[in-house]
């Protein structure tokens, strides 16, 4: 008896034992499968390495496609409120829905809000053009986003005659009041903005929040771009806010930025706010890089897509975004753009994961609330857009074009997000569409990693 209980204790122990092995064994695969490795041979290595990505126009003339990116904000003189002008943009499109029928040069600025009534009513400030010794009154339209805070986001619209455009390459916004003529800094005209048949990209993402601090590490900007350049983006607008106030935690972040950069890939534009106190605007002025970079990329790209770094539109029904984008504005020709519905992959410390894990997150949620329904991502023809907001097109260039909601079975925009935000009645469910990109994106970013980390 007593031995027959022993034999079964032993076979129970080994039975454990082996299931154990088993479940670890497939745990290991499993961690195997989610981490692509470079292989180990010396050769097949090296050419890892070796391979480039090919930039999609040659380094040099993409510094220049997008406009000017040594901008600064720059403080209006004589002023009893702060007025900060950042970049001025020649806007050579015709409008019927009141925004102009003739060229205006458009300004994105960040001013005190209440003082906005002021600037109507009197008139205020005037763009002044030193190359014509003449001036026009600067026209005050604010974004639709500015929350209450302090500051605010507006455009000064200055309509010039079209006789003019040839000749303008700076402008001062300065008060309508001041006879002086000193003091005041010029803003170099970053751009041109003219329709163009074939742009030089067909598409690019706009990162529209500000990159700073301790947001998000070198190697999480690198996973970012290959996953979305597979997605279909042919090249990256990213705002940074690199001021005193905001220097990055890590500090080969803003290099792969510069990597990027120098392969012809992304445009950096430097957006560090001289805002004391951050909570002062919304944001760190979101609204006013989102209008920076509609302008920017007039007669740039064909297709814009705006989104954040935890933020990537997938497709459903095509491959990729050229496929996709291309049968959405042949079923709509006159959209201004497209409005992608949001899926949440509740994952705390996704930023925190080196691995691949982050971006094939199974669980995703289907948000119960009507509210985080409403936060959606955009694509737009950029020609086609006054007004961006940051989660839907606020007002588009002609009466006849339109906004679109893109319908769920086409794409959605997959939004990594803790699960504590969440609303309480969200349902959970499996989603394994980004394992079709697995294979290309781990080499992908390999090369870039042990490139040039």
């Amino acid at each position: 008896m007593k031995l027959r209980s022993w034999l079964f204790r032993v076979a129970l122990i080994y039975c454990a034992s082996l299931l154990l092995f088993s479940i670890f064994e497939w745990a290991e695969l499993n961690r195997q499968a989610e981490l692509p490795v470079l292989p180990s041979n010396h050769h097949a290595k090296q050419e890892i390495l070796n391979a480039t990505i090919p930039p999609a126009v040659s380094t040099a003339a993409s510094r220049y496609i997008f406009g000017r990116t040594d901008n600064k904000w720059v403080r209006i003189a004589y002023t009893s409120f702060q007025v900060l002008v950042f970049s001025a943009y020649l806007d050579l499109r015709s409008s019927d829905s009141g925004m102009g029928k003739t060229p205006a040069v458009r300004l994105p600025i960040i001013m005190e809000s209440k003082h906005k009534d002021e600037w109507l009513k009197e008139s205020m400030f005037v763009c002044y053009f030193p190359q014509l010794n003449a001036s026009v009154n600067a026209h005050l339209y604010e974004q639709c986003e500015n929350h209450d805070q302090r500051y605010g986001s507006f455009i000064a619209n200055c309509f010039v005659d079209i006789s003019w455009t040839e000749n303008l390459s700076s402008v001062q916004l300065r008060p309508s009041k001041s006879a002086d003529r000193d003091g005041h800094h010029e803003i170099v005209i970053s751009k041109s903005l003219v329709v163009k048949e074939r742009p030089p990209f067909n598409t690019t993402v706009c990162v529209h929040s500000p990159i700073f601090g301790h947001a998000y590490s070198s190697e999480y900007i690198v996973r970012y771009v290959e996953l979305t350049r597979l997605l279909g983006a042919e090249h990256f607008i990213f705002y940074i806010a690199s001021g005193s106030a905001r220097r990055f935690e890590d500090q080969r972040l803003l290099g792969v930025l510069r990597y990027y950069e120098a392969s012809g890939l992304a445009t950096i534009v430097d957006f560090g706010l001289p805002i004391d106190r951050p909570s002062d605007i919304w944001y760190h002025g979101q609204s006013s890089a989102v209008q920076d970079c509609i302008y920017r990329s007039v007669g740039s790209t064909n297709f814009l897509v705006l989104t954040d770094l935890d933020e990537f539109i997938v497709p459903l029904a095509s491959v990729n975004w050229n496929t996709m984008f291309q049968q959405i504005w042949a079923n709509r020709p006159n959209a201004t753009g497209f409005h992608v519905q949001p899926l949440y992959f509740n994952y705390p410390q996704w930023k925190k994961r080196a691995e691949f894990a982050p971006f094939i997150h199974f669980e995703t949620t289907e948000s119960g609330s009507p509210f985080f329904r409403l936060l959606t991502k955009c694509v737009v023809k950029p020609e086609r857009v006054f007004e961006m907001g940051i989660h839907h097109i606020s007002k588009q260039f002609h009466n006849y074009f339109s906004n679109e909601q893109l319908d769920k079975s086409i794409a959605r925009l997959h939004h990594y997000k803790s699960r504590q935000s969440m609303d309480s009645s969200d349902s959970l469910r499996v989603n394994t569409i980004m394992l079709r990109y697995k294979n290309d994106f781990g080499l992908r970013v390999h090369k870039v990693l042990y490139k040039y980390l």
